[in-house]
Parts: C-alpha cells; sequence; structure tokens
C-alpha cells in the first residue's frame, strides 16, 4: 500500500533538489521544506502529538479550509508564472 507522507516527502525533496536554476528560488524551497517537515511529522512523528493534530484539523469548519485552498491557488499560480506558464 501506498504512504502518502511518503509521496510528499519524496516530491519536496525533489522541489528542494531540482529547483535551483528556477526564479523564486526561496519561495521553492520553502513549498519543498514545508513538504517534507509536513510529511515527515505524519510518518514519524509521536501519536501522542500527531492525533490531536490531526483531530484539530479534521473539526475545522469548512471556510477554514476555503481560506487554505485560496492560499494554496495563489501560491501555485504565482509558481506557474515563475516557471513562465502564465504568459500575457
Amino acid at each position: 500500500m501506498l504512504r502518502w507522507e511518503a509521496v510528499s516527502i519524496i516530491l519536496g525533496l525533489l522541489l528542494l533538489i531540482w529547483s535551483a536554476p528556477l526564479p523564486h528560488q526561496p519561495l521553492w524551497w520553502m513549498t519543498g521544506a514545508a513538504m517534507v517537515i509536513k510529511g515527515g511529522f505524519l510518518t514519524w512523528g509521536p501519536a501522542a502529538w500527531r492525533a490531536p493534530l490531526l483531530s484539530w484539523c479534521f473539526a475545522r469548519e469548512a471556510v477554514d479550509y476555503r481560506f487554505v485552498g485560496l492560499w494554496l491557488c495563489m501560491l501555485a499560480v504565482l509558481l506557474l508564472h515563475a516557471l513562465g506558464l502564465l504568459h500575457q
């Protein structure tokens, strides 16, 4: 069975390694580091810390997820623009 946390760690490491020549490099590195930290915490973090955090996340209101989704969309558009995929 595939562990999604491992996918996050692997893709985050690839982002850290291969984003050196890209514009807005610190933003790419922060995104990759956040992916690795999140995946590592969900994989190897102590259950005493992981369970309350996950229960808190699942108990949030839907509007909170909408704000997080808008922030992630903004980040995606900024990084796609940095790649040159969004031309005028």
